[in-house]
């Protein structure tokens, strides 16, 4: 199965069941564990001369900084994908459907060049594919009629390259977007992310992370696990929690075109629970 055992400070000592969401809720992460390799549970590594690699898979140039900043942080075999990187958007800039060409290259180098700040920081490889966000293609971003439309721009490059990192490593632990929030490259990603985990489960498998900050706003993030649940069907999801650190406060702040102002507390960028209360990230496995 797909579990998560890593290093990190322990919120709780027990499973609690979530009732929002009638899923099993299990706190990870102990200062005081020891473990070899801090993704074993998560990756499955079947024999000693077997390598994993955990890929993480971003919709967008933030997404890593966003929602896993407290796995991308652990010295181990990674390597993040952004998918959507040919961008129109900031925060300090009125949106529109078909932006300019100019705008385009000058918001997707910025983005650019906050993303290489951040993981330069924390030493994780990135590949960008260059889809396009919504406004490019003339939609809105939570229009779920443009999700093939966004599987296609993405399906077969990230197959391929998906493929070509099993049959090198072994084993491929996927960490992609849960679709918290309804964008529609989140939900395209989630898609073929989990059709190619299907295709081969023994030697591949999934964790849908919160998508943030979407999933900061109680009622959002209720409907978006409905969603999820709905998606991966009778399959029973397990939630999986990480304390992360004051230091994602720096991370968040290095994208600075997406905020109005500097980010001050970390509680914007949280799960909505109950508990855990205090800041954290979270992934939902196959159980």
């Amino acid at each position: 199965k797909c579990r998560v055992s890593l290093e990190l400070r322990l919120l709780s000592t027990s499973p609690v069941v979530s009732d929002e969401d009638s899923c099993v809720e299990t706190i990870i992460g102990s200062h005081e564990m020891n473990t070899e390799h801090p993704f074993d549970h998560f990756t499955m590594r079947k024999s000693a001369t077997e390598t994993s690699i955990t890929v993480f898979l971003s919709p967008h140039r933030d997404d890593v900084a966003f929602s896993m900043s407290a796995l991308a942080e652990h010295p181990v075999a990674k390597l993040a994908v952004n998918l959507f990187t040919r961008s129109s958007y900031t925060a300090h800039e009125k949106s529109t459907l078909r932006p300019s060409f100019d705008r385009v290259s000058r918001v997707s180098a910025t983005r650019a060049l906050e993303d290489r700040r951040y993981f330069d920081l924390i030493g994780l490889e990135a590949i960008d594919f260059d889809g396009e966000e919504p406004s490019l293609r003339g939609r809105k971003s939570r229009d779920p009629a443009g999700t093939g439309d966004d599987v296609s721009q993405i399906r077969d490059r990230l197959v391929a390259m998906l493929t070509d990192l099993a049959r090198h490593h072994g084993h491929v632990c996927l960490i992609a977007p849960a679709a918290i929030g309804g964008h529609v490259n989140h939900l395209a990603a989630r898609q073929v992310a989990f059709d190619w985990v299907l295709a081969d489960p023994a030697n591949r498998n999934i964790g849908f992370f919160e998508d943030i900050p979407y999933a900061a706003n109680w009622w959002t993030r209720r409907a978006g696990i409905a969603s999820l649940k709905r998606f991966v069907g009778s399959r029973p999801l397990r939630r999986r929690t990480f304390e992360v650190s004051k230091r994602k406060l720096d991370y968040i702040n290095i994208y600075a075109s997406q905020h109005r102002a500097p980010v001050t507390h970390l509680s914007a960028y949280s799960p909505a629970t109950l508990m855990p209360s205090r800041p954290h990230e979270a992934i939902w496995e196959i159980a």
